[in-house]
C-alpha cells in the first residue's frame, strides 16, 4: 500500500440544518402479523430515544382501544421503557389498536432528537384473574383438593415438620398490596404423621382473616395482613386427628376490574401448638 504522508486528504462533509421552528410527530403500530387477540392490563412499550442537553426534546402518548370498543381511547402521555398499569382492559386484535405518538423538537439547527424504529417494542401483559361470582369460582369451589375455578393462585410444597414439633395451629403472615374490587383468600391443608391417607386428596380449609383489609391504588405500597387457623383438627379415612406432621398454603386473588389485581410478596407460615 503506497502510504504518502506528504499528502492532504480532502473530503466533503454534509450537514443537516434542522427545522427549529416547530415539532415533528410520528406515529409507530405495533405489527400484528398472526398474533391472536392480546387482551392488555398492563403494557411496557420499549422505544430507544436520545436527546441532548436541554436543545430538543421528545414526549410521548400512546392510544390504545378499550375491550368491547371500535376506536381508539383518546392518546394520554406516558413515560417509554417503563411498566405501565392501565385503569381498564384494553385489547389490541388489529394493527390499529395500539399507537404510539412520538412528538420532537429542536432549538438547535445542528441537533436533533434521535429514535430507533428497529428496537423499539411493545410489551402487552394480561392478568389471568377472576372475581369470587365468577361461574366458575362458585361452582368449583378452592376447598377443593384441586381443580378450583380461581385462575390467579399460588401453592407452597408440602412442608413437613421436624420430628416432635406437630402443631395444632397456623399463622400466615403476607405483604399485598390491594386495589379496590380485589381481594386475597389464604387456604390450607394438613396431615398428620400416623394418617396414611393421600395428602393431594384432602381438602383445603380457609384461614380466618385477622388484619382488616386496606385498599391502596398505589401499586408500590404493601402492608402485612395476618391469617390463622387455631385448634386444627380434620377427619380422614373415618379417623379424626387433632394435630399435624405436613401443611401446605394456598394464595387465592381475586379482583373484579383485571387491570386492578392484588399482588403479594413476603409469605411467612408459622406452625404452632398449643397441646399441653
Amino acid at each position: 500500500m503506497d502510504r504518502r504522508q506528504e499528502s492532504d486528504l480532502c473530503f466533503c462533509l454534509l450537514k443537516c440544518d434542522f427545522d427549529t421552528s416547530g415539532s415533528f410527530t410520528a406515529v409507530i403500530e405495533p405489527n400484528k402479523n398472526d398474533l391472536p387477540t392480546q387482551y392488555i392490563d398492563n403494557i411496557r412499550v420499549d422505544a430507544p430515544i436520545e436527546t441532548f442537553s436541554d436543545r430538543t426534546t421528545a414526549s410521548f402518548s400512546l392510544g390504545l382501544k378499550a375491550n368491547g370498543s371500535s376506536d381508539l381511547d383518546s392518546y394520554f402521555n406516558m413515560i417509554p421503557n417503563s411498566d405501565l398499569y392501565l385503569p381498564n382492559r384494553k385489547v389490541f386484535d388489529a394493527t390499529t389498536d395500539a399507537n404510539l405518538k412520538i412528538t420532537m423538537s429542536t432549538t438547535d439547527a445542528d441537533l436533533t432528537p434521535t429514535f430507533e424504529l428497529d428496537r423499539s417494542r411493545f410489551i402487552f401483559i394480561e392478568n389471568l384473574i377472576n372475581s369470587t361470582s365468577n361461574t366458575e369460582v362458585t361452582s368449583r369451589p378452592e376447598t377443593l383438593a384441586s381443580d378450583g375455578g380461581a385462575t390467579s393462585k399460588y401453592i407452597t410444597k408440602k412442608v413437613t415438620l421436624k420430628e416432635d414439633f406437630d402443631a395444632d395451629s397456623l399463622r400466615v403472615i403476607i405483604a399485598k398490596n390491594l386495589p379496590a374490587g380485589s381481594s386475597v383468600k389464604v387456604f390450607y391443608r394438613v396431615q398428620s404423621d400416623i394418617d396414611n391417607s393421600d395428602f393431594e386428596s384432602l381438602p383445603f380449609i380457609e384461614m380466618t382473616k385477622v388484619t382488616e383489609d386496606v385498599v391502596n391504588q398505589n401499586i408500590t405500597e404493601y402492608y402485612d395482613c395476618e391469617y390463622k387457623a387455631d385448634n386444627i383438627t380434620y377427619t380422614a379415612e373415618e379417623s379424626s386427628f387433632e394435630e399435624f406432621r405436613y401443611f401446605q398454603i394456598k394464595l387465592v386473588l381475586f379482583a373484579t376490574n383485571t387491570a386492578k389485581a392484588p399482588t403479594v410478596k413476603n409469605l411467612r407460615a408459622i406452625a404452632l401448638s398449643w397441646i399441653q
